[in-house]
């Protein structure tokens, strides 16, 4: 291997075999591999569903879940208080405004949206500004 000259007999022969032994490994070695990644796509198709399970269980047993629609409501009326003092400077602020609350307050989930359109206090102040 190390001149370009060609191998002797008796090298040309151990060659031959030991191509021939390397062809078989590959072809054993590769069926292996395949085997190793579809059992791998396997195990990673199965940590997806159990990470989604997990996901989905901990999303249900989030202690926000367990907070009592009062104080849902009293929590709600901190965030709207802070628009409120907003509409006290000159600026002109439109309550109508669906990305500030009590709107993104009520967009959040269904019961979200319940405790908010029953807590009459969001919904004391209105300001429509129109362009000019």
């Amino acid at each position: 291997l190390k001149c370009n000259d060609p191998p002797l007999e008796a090298e040309r022969f151990s060659l031959l075999a030991t191509e021939s032994s390397s062809l078989e490994l590959l072809s054993v070695l590769k069926k292996e591999i395949d085997n190793v990644q579809q059992m791998l796509k396997t195990l990673l198709d199965g940590q997806a569903k159990v990470t989604g399970n997990l996901l989905t269980a901990k999303a249900l047993l989030h202690p926000i879940r367990s907070v009592p629609d009062d104080v849902l409501s009293y929590i709600f009326s901190f965030c709207v208080h802070e628009v409120y003092d907003l509409l006290n400077d000159n600026a002109v602020h439109n309550s109508l405004d669906s990305r500030k609350p009590p709107w993104t307050l009520s967009q959040v989930c269904r019961s979200w949206r319940s405790v908010s359109l029953s807590t009459a206090s969001l919904w004391k102040c209105i300001s429509i500004g129109f362009g000019q």
